[in-house]
């Protein structure tokens, strides 16, 4: 009888220890999922970023083309 109530209680606490393994992967999983989030929100602001540098790279080429163009050519 001891045995089998020791038995109940051995399975009880592994039960319980690992109802709060799962809890704390939960957890982990939640906050994994955040982090991808914001790392999504960072490659796009990124992206956009690079996207901004181009297109100030060309218009820096087209400025500088003018004023050569418009320069008088000095020999």
């Amino acid at each position: 009888m001891k045995n089998k109530l020791f038995f109940h209680i051995l399975i009880d606490i592994c039960i319980a220890f690992s109802l709060l393994f799962l809890d704390g992967l939960r957890r982990k999983r939640k906050e994994v999922k955040k982090l991808c989030k914001k790392l999504d929100d960072t490659q796009s602001s990124i992206q956009a970023i690079e996207f901004s540098v181009e297109l100030l790279g060309e218009r820096y080429n087209d400025l500088s083309n003018s004023v050569k163009s418009l320069r008088p050519n000095e020999s």
